[in-house]
C-alpha cells in the first residue's frame, strides 16, 4: 500500500510540471503574436494628380502664365477684279483706258508673331483659360495687271488684339483645347496699306477693320514643370473689313480671313 502512494505521489508531480509554462516561453508567444498583429503595412503612394479623384472634390485652382511665339499665316481674300483711282477717288485712267486689275489669292505662308498674357481655372482634367494677346497676322496676296501679268505680290501683315477663351481637357503633361477668340484689328503694314491704297482714298488707318471679329482657336499643349509648349490652329470665321475697293459709283468690297499656324512657348506660374 505505501509503494502504490509514492508511486501515485509521482505521476501527479510529473503531471504538474508537464502543465507549467516557463516565462521564456510565453515571451516567445508574445513576441510571435505581435508580429502577427503588428505587421507594418506597406506605404501606398497617394496618387496626387488624379484629375477624375480632383473634380469629384468640386476644387477650381488659379494659375496664371505668358507665352510668347511665332506664326506662319495665309490671307484668304475675295477674288475680285478692282478699277485703281486717282487721289480725287475717280477712275485712273492710262492712254485713255480705265485701269482695271485682279486681286487673286496667293497660297504662300508669311511670318508673324504673338504674344500675351494667360489665366488658367482648372478642375480636376477640364480647365478654362482666358488669354490676352498681341499679334501680328501674316499673308500673301497678288494683284494681276489686265494684261495677265503680276503687277504686285504683297507680302502684309497687320496688328491685332486678340482675346481667346479656350476649354481644354489635361493629360499629365499634354493638354488639348479649342475656343473662340475675339480679334480686334489694330494697324496694317506699309506693304498692304500702299497696295490697297490704290484702289481707295479712305483713311485706312480708322475705316479697314470692323472690330470686333471672331475666330476658333483648337491645338495641343505639352507642359515640362512650369515651361509650356503650344501647337495651335487658328481659323477666321468672318472677315475682318468690308472696306469698299473703286470709284464710288462701282464699289467693290474688299474681304480679308486671315489664317495661321502658331508655335508658341511660355512659363506658368
Amino acid at each position: 500500500m505505501r509503494k502504490i502512494y509514492i508511486i501515485m505521489m509521482l505521476l501527479g508531480a510529473y503531471l504538474s510540471k508537464a502543465q507549467v509554462v516557463t516565462p521564456k516561453d510565453s515571451s516567445t508567444l508574445k513576441k510571435d503574436t505581435a508580429k502577427e498583429v503588428y505587421k507594418p503595412a506597406i506605404p501606398v503612394e497617394i496618387d496626387t494628380l488624379s484629375y477624375a479623384q480632383e473634380y469629384k472634390r468640386g476644387v477650381w485652382r488659379t494659375t496664371w502664365g505668358v507665352r510668347g511665339g511665332v506664326s506662319q499665316g495665309k490671307y484668304k481674300i475675295g477674288e475680285a477684279q478692282v478699277i485703281r483711282v486717282s487721289s480725287s477717288g475717280t477712275p485712273l485712267l492710262v492712254d485713255g483706258k480705265v485701269v482695271r486689275d485682279n486681286l487673286v489669292i496667293n497660297e504662300d505662308f508669311a511670318t508673324g508673331f504673338t504674344a500675351g498674357f494667360f489665366m488658367r481655372f482648372v478642375r480636376g482634367s477640364f480647365y478654362i483659360q482666358p488669354e490676352v494677346n498681341y499679334a501680328q497676322k501674316a499673308g500673301k496676296f497678288d494683284i494681276i495687271a489686265s494684261n495677265g501679268n503680276l503687277f504686285k505680290r504683297v507680302d502684309g501683315s497687320f496688328s491685332s488684339l486678340d482675346v481667346p477663351v479656350l476649354l481644354g481637357l489635361r493629360f499629365r503633361k499634354t493638354r488639348i483645347f479649342f475656343g473662340p477668340t475675339a480679334n480686334f484689328g489694330l494697324k496694317l503694314n506699309k506693304n498692304m496699306k500702299e497696295a490697297i491704297g490704290l484702289y481707295s482714298v479712305e483713311n485706312l488707318d480708322k475705316s479697314f477693320f470692323e472690330k470686333p471679329k471672331f475666330n476658333i482657336q483648337t491645338g495641343i499643349g505639352f507642359e515640362f514643370g512650369k515651361f509650356l509648349v503650344d501647337f495651335r490652329y487658328e481659323k477666321s470665321l468672318n472677315s475682318y473689313t468690308s472696306i469698299k475697293l473703286g470709284p464710288s459709283n462701282s464699289p467693290q468690297a474688299f474681304e480679308l480671313f486671315p489664317d495661321a499656324f502658331h508655335f508658341s512657348i511660355g512659363y506658368i506660374h
